[in-house]
């Protein structure tokens, strides 16, 4: 072997005991090459319609395991001298040794990145910018869950409204429909809409995008509808929460309530869990004293999305990690903002799931855009048509001077309040009552009488009743002013048959018995700090009413003693209270709802029996308490929040309005099938109309127009319910229930 050759097999024999060191002993030799520390940059999510990143692509972009390697140039000793007219094996040889010679970073694979969007900007290829008013322009609303839950007049509002703003809502589920607005994803209706790849939404987003001005993906976990339906993880449970703002205890209620958990605003030994913003306040001193157990919002928001295994992994230290006063502090800081990347990273899967529908934009035509401005444009110069009170025709008033002028000396005597009027509206009557002569006061203790266009409750209307006031309608004061001296006040009585039939009253009766006796003289109340209306509000209608309120709570035996003295007492309360009246219960003593107060002055009757919460077994289930006063508040690692369901409350039945005034008995909620009618004016479920009166498919008397009753309960028209089943979009099922359709036999 020559010289050369041997030096060649040297140079090579190095090269590959080189390429087979450990990396340590490679940085070593490389003085020059600096190692990054990885530093996990925070994910972003645009969730207001854009981009959102991933807690996996962070991570992919540079992987935590993995250095950053820097290298620079060579230095001291340089590179081997280059050899011509080398064989190709050598030359691929020292290629592959040049290579494991440097460190390696690894290959990264960037995720794609996903999109999500409110509006397409561009209309016909030209971008435009979509004007704050025409927000849902090209939306088609389906609302579903809130009509059995709210007041038929304040679904109908949500219509109008949404309308007002570009958008579109539909009785039925059909094709045309982009948005669900739900409070479940367990609805049939809902289940439906997320196999087509419709957006399924709450109220609360609708009104922030409302707040806002412009449609964007869900960017909060409460505008997300909630993952549980009738059984929910935490009933019976009872939350409180410290540190939220005015504003964030909303959503946060809404949270509570769709996990099942009872909401209170005060903190007692008797609450099971405790949602802190931060960790300081009396509260969660409270807490660490009592041994409740305080966890974060990140640990309800994984249990609102349907993460049940957060219950019993309650002292995972990632539900320990509270935000700093520093940072509440900041003005643009929203802590239900969604940060699935640094926050919830098992989530993200369920993110896209629910986001998919938003992949693709709203898109509108221009004849879409025409036909929303002009129906915004029909509903604001509407007349008084849709917005009753908006478009107010006023008679003419008296001038400044004129209405100083006394035309009657003896009526000084006359004091008007008002209530549920426009300020313009009162403004116009204040005048001519002052140029009648009377006085315009604000407190209904001062008035004799009281003007409204409907009975609709409010506090001043009630105070009026309990008082025994005229309650009258303007007209009074527009033909007073007329005649130029106040008329007879009997024959302007209010007349509201919608609001008398549905909450049983005769407002004439009502004020002569008002008259004769204040309501509650002689009785003894005590309200529950969560009852609503705020128990402030319902202490001073009370009292209007000849009623007194003990602002503590009496103790059983002092309960015992009243009774025996003959004292009438009352507990007021809720169902999120009524684990505080528990030894009261226990004791005999009877506990009502609110509407003991507010429809029993409408009516001037007490009514003991139906508004009475039945007992019930409510066994108050706490965590383990095994530390010690003075220890940390963080629970023992054993320690877990026990959710063992509760007995159901009996709650007395709640009667609701319809488009025509229907009542009926609900023995339990999101179970149609077990609603009952409770009027002899039954409605079709589907055009709406009395039974008595013909349906719309048929000229025939209402006693020849056949009526049909499903197995669930519900009746319809017979053209009706035919003209549904044959829809493609109905699968045979009942309209209200959608349980299949079977019709009972006669």
């Amino acid at each position: 072997m020559s010289q050369q050759q041997q030096q060649q097999q040297q140079q090579f024999n190095q090269r590959s005991m080189q390429q087979h060191r450990p990396e340590s002993v490679l940085l070593q030799q490389q003085p020059t090459a600096r190692i990054m520390p990885y530093q996990h940059q925070a994910p972003q999510a645009n969730n207001a319609g854009g981009r959102l990143v991933g807690h996996a692509e962070s991570q992919q972009r540079m992987p935590p395991s993995y250095g950053r390697v820097a290298a620079t140039p060579m230095q001291g000793g340089g590179g081997a001298t280059p050899i011509r007219n080398k064989e190709p094996r050598q030359m691929a040889m020292q290629q592959q040794s040049t290579s494991s010679s440097m460190p390696m970073e690894p290959p990264t694979t960037s995720k794609p990145i996903v999109h999500f969007h409110g509006h397409d900007p561009r209309l016909n290829g030209i971008r435009v910018a979509i004007p704050p008013e025409l927000c849902l322009i090209g939306c088609v609303f389906l609302i579903v869950d809130y009509e059995r839950i709210l007041d038929q007049k304040e679904v109908s509002d949500w219509r109008i409204v949404i309308a007002q703003h570009g958008g579109d809502v539909e009785t039925l589920y059909s094709a045309k429909c982009t948005h669900v607005v739900c409070e479940s994803l367990r609805h049939p209706v809902v289940q439906q809409a997320l196999k087509d790849g419709r957006r399924c939404v709450t109220a609360q987003w609708l009104n922030d995008c409302l707040a806002c001005k412009k449609l964007a993906p869900p960017w909060k976990a409460v505008h997300f509808p909630s993952a549980y339906g009738e059984n929910k993880p935490c009933k019976n449970r009872i939350f409180s929460i410290s540190g939220f703002n005015v504003r964030e205890r909303s959503c946060l209620k809404q949270m509570i309530m769709a996990v099942g958990a009872r909401y209170t605003a005060y903190f007692s030994k008797l609450n099971h869990l405790l949602i802190a913003k931060t960790l300081s306040g009396p509260k969660v001193l409270k807490a660490s004293e009592w041994k409740v157990p305080i966890v974060n919002l990140q640990w309800l928001t994984e249990l609102f999305f349907g993460q049940t295994a957060s219950m019993q992994n309650i002292n995972n230290p990632k539900y320990r990690q509270f935000f700093s006063k520093e940072l509440c502090q900041q003005a643009n800081f929203d802590p239900f903002r969604i940060d699935a990347a640094a926050a919830m990273p098992l989530l993200m899967s369920w993110f896209i799931r629910r986001l998919d529908a938003w992949r693709v934009p709203v898109t509108f035509t221009a004849d879409t855009w025409k036909a929303a401005a002009k129906k915004r444009y029909k509903i604001e110069h509407d007349d008084g048509k849709i917005f009753v009170f908006k478009k107010i025709r006023l008679s003419p008033s008296p001038e400044d001077d004129g209405a100083n002028r006394i035309v009657r000396a003896d009526a000084s005597d006359v004091r008007v309040c008002f209530t549920g009027l426009y300020p313009t509206e009162v403004m116009n009557l204040a005048k001519k009552i002052v140029w009648l002569g009377g006085k315009v006061v604000t407190s209904v203790l001062d008035c004799t009488h009281l003007v409204t266009v409907d009975l609709k409750r409010t506090r001043k209307l009630l105070e009026g009743i309990a008082l025994g006031r005229y309650i009258l309608t303007p007209q009074w004061v527009r033909q007073s002013y007329k005649q130029q001296s106040f008329l007879e006040a009997m024959q302007f009585i209010v007349k509201d048959e919608g609001n008398e039939k549905f909450f049983g009253f005769n407002v004439k009766l009502s004020i002569f018995r008002a008259r004769q006796k204040r309501m509650f003289e002689k009785i003894l109340f005590y309200l529950t700090p969560s009852v609503q209306p705020l128990p402030s509000i319902l202490s001073e209608i009370v009292q209007t009413a000849g009623g007194s309120v003990l602002k503590q709570r009496p103790s059983s035996k002092k309960l015992l003693q009243l009774r025996e003295q003959g004292v009438r007492f009352v507990i007021i309360t809720c169902d999120n209270d009524f684990h505080l009246c528990q030894t009261l219960v226990q004791t005999g003593i009877d506990v009502h709802s609110a509407e003991f107060i507010l429809t029993g002055i409408l009516r001037q009757e007490l009514d003991f029996q139906s508004y009475r919460l039945e007992p019930r077994s409510f066994e108050l289930i706490k965590a383990n308490k095994t530390e010690q006063p003075g220890t940390s508040i963080k629970p023992k690692n054993d320690q877990k929040l026990n959710l063992r369901p509760l007995e159901t409350p009996t709650i007395p039945a709640v009667r609701l309005r319809s488009k025509t005034d229907l009542g009926v008995v609900i023995k339990r909620w999101g179970i149609a099938s077990e609603w009952r009618w409770k009027t002899e004016e039954e409605v079709c479920g589907i055009c709406r109309l009395a039974f008595e009166s013909p349906c719309p498919d048929c000229t025939m008397p209402g006693d020849d127009c056949r009526v049909d009753w499903g197995t669930c309960n519900h009746c319809y028209h017979r053209h009706c319910i035919n003209k549904w089943l044959t829809r493609s979009d109905s699968r045979g099922s009942c309209p209200l229930c959608r349980q299949e359709w079977r019709q009972q036999m006669s």
